[in-house]
Order: structure tokens, then sequence, then C-alpha cells
């Protein structure tokens, strides 16, 4: 494996730390052992080259879908102080989008980013 094409993540629990590894560069992040953390950076890239990608198709769906999400505030059980989040429920979004739900560990998660193709969707759908 070339350098450059080096991705990983290293949870060091001795200091509370996840370095993310790109490209042969560490960024350190600092989280919270509970499970929820706060990761700083100047960017997050996700790869989206044409020339990774296979069984491209158009996504036309968008309104539809965004009539089903149900934003919420809340609190992480684990910090029931905290400042409230904004976001989803994951099991609220699966039956309707359930490629940007995951199961890990037996806990559902969000990819928030794949969320923007269908906001995209919906505002040119009303633009219309």
């Amino acid at each position: 494996v070339s350098q450059s094409r080096y991705w990983g993540y290293v949870f060091d629990v001795s200091n509370n730390r996840i370095s993310h590894i790109s490209a042969g560069v560490s960024t350190a992040f600092v989280g919270l052992s509970s499970g929820i953390f706060t990761i700083t950076a100047q960017q997050y890239i996700t790869s989206s080259d044409a020339n990774i990608k296979q069984d491209i198709l158009p996504f036309t769906e968008g309104m539809d879908i965004v009539e089903h999400l149900n934003p919420v505030t809340y609190r992480y059980k684990s910090a029931p102080t905290a400042t409230p989040q904004l976001g989803f429920i994951a099991q609220d979004i699966e039956p309707v989008l359930p490629n940007v739900v995951s199961l890990v560990d037996g806990v559902r998660g969000v990819a928030y980013d794949r969320l923007v193709t269908v906001l995209v969707n919906a505002i040119k759908e009303q633009q219309g």
C-alpha cells in the first residue's frame, strides 16, 4: 500500500486521543472515553473520485425523503447535563433512507454527510 493511500484511526485510551492518519500525516483529535467525541479539523474529505466508483446511477429522490425526516434535539444518556444536540434518530431515518444508517456493536449511527445529496435534490424540486 502506498503512503498516499493509507488511511486510519488510532484510539489511545491512555490519554483519550484519536489520531487520524491520512497520506502519512497525523492529526490529533481530542475525545472522551465515554464514546462521545468532539472532532476538530480544518476539513473533512470523503473520497468521491469517479475512478474508484462503479455502477454510478442518478439519485433522484429528494422532497419525498425530506418530508419523512424529523429533526430532534437530544442529550446523550452518558452526558445528561451536556448542551442539547441537534440531529435525527437513526431508527426514524432507516425505513426511508437505509443506506445512511449503520449498525456497529448494536448501536445505530447516521452518516449525516450523505443527507446532502437528498437535500440538494429537495431544493432542486422546490426551485423546479
